[in-house]
């Protein structure tokens, strides 16, 4: 009975499967960070507009 791949195949399998969850995880943390930036300069032009009317 012919094993269904190689060590070399499941090797190649293993990595790209790898590959797929690390984008996977840098795009999660790349969301993260642009949400972070967004917020931030929501806050940012929020006390801008503060700041103008006290001074």
């Amino acid at each position: 009975m012919k094993k269904p791949y190689s060590d070399d195949e499941r090797d190649l399998i293993m990595t790209l499967i790898r590959q797929k969850e690390d984008n996977e995880t840098i795009a999660k943390i790349t969301k993260r960070s642009v949400d972070a930036v967004r917020a931030f300069r929501r806050q940012y032009d929020w006390l801008r507009k503060e700041w103008r009317f006290k001074t």
